[in-house]
């Protein structure tokens, strides 16, 4: 089995057991707290339905922790950190990559607006228009910066818990601190994803002009 065909039947599965367990307890007549406490008994008796359950309310957190830090740290990573290391760290300018990419706006609007139009356009062309091979590898990074975008609620969630545990004071600004490095993280990721891709777009026409002189 792919997977991507494991995952969406992990996807289907785990809150169809969360839904199944609730509706177990919901359709039951409880008449009175008697039997309120034999149905609570009776589920935990069973330590295969106790680590379903677990497992599957972990499993419904983390599906929506990634959704939300997909929202929080993909908004913040492109006001400000991907577009000024795209600008700061890439190795062909803008016009170059406008040459190789059409679909780019002209110049003249906002910059850090321009430089995410790159990151797209990059990505979506390598993934598109290049060979299974290299789109795999741009993939293969792209899922790296998912996987530290994913870490942004557990590490803030756990520096809190951890300060509290340890009665560390001003954890906040632990977490604070732990938030910006995961975002700086993970604009450095998709960097390196738009370097990977820009090595594989076309050349301007001055560059291929200065090749072929190279070679006479």
């Amino acid at each position: 089995m792919k997977l991507d065909g494991l995952n969406l039947h992990l996807e289907n599965l785990i809150p169809g057991i969360v839904i199944l367990g609730s509706l177990i307890i919901l359709l039951s007549p409880l008449s009175s707290s008697m039997q309120k406490a034999t149905i609570i008994d009776e589920l935990m008796k069973s330590e295969f339905l106790i680590s379903t359950f677990f497992i599957s309310c972990a499993y419904i957190l983390g599906l929506l922790s990634a959704v939300l830090a997909r929202f929080f740290v993909d908004f913040t990573s492109e006001l400000l950190p991907r577009p000024l290391l795209l600008r700061l760290l890439s190795h062909k300018t803008y016009d170059e990559l406008r040459f190789a990419l059409p679909s780019l706006p002209i110049k003249g609007k906002n910059w850090r607006y321009l430089w995410n139009m790159v990151y797209r356009a990059s990505l979506k062309y390598t993934t598109s228009e290049c060979s299974k091979e290299i789109a795999m590898e741009v993939m293969r990074l792209r899922e790296q910066g998912r996987f530290i975008r994913n870490l942004f609620f557990p590490l803030l969630i756990g520096t809190g818990a951890l300060s509290r545990l340890f009665q560390i004071n001003n954890g906040w600004i632990i977490a604070i601190i732990n938030a910006i490095i995961t975002i700086l993280l993970y604009a450095y990721a998709e960097y390196t994803t738009f370097a990977e891709a820009s090595l594989h777009l076309p050349e301007s026409s001055d560059k291929q002009s200065n090749i072929v002189v190279e070679k006479k």
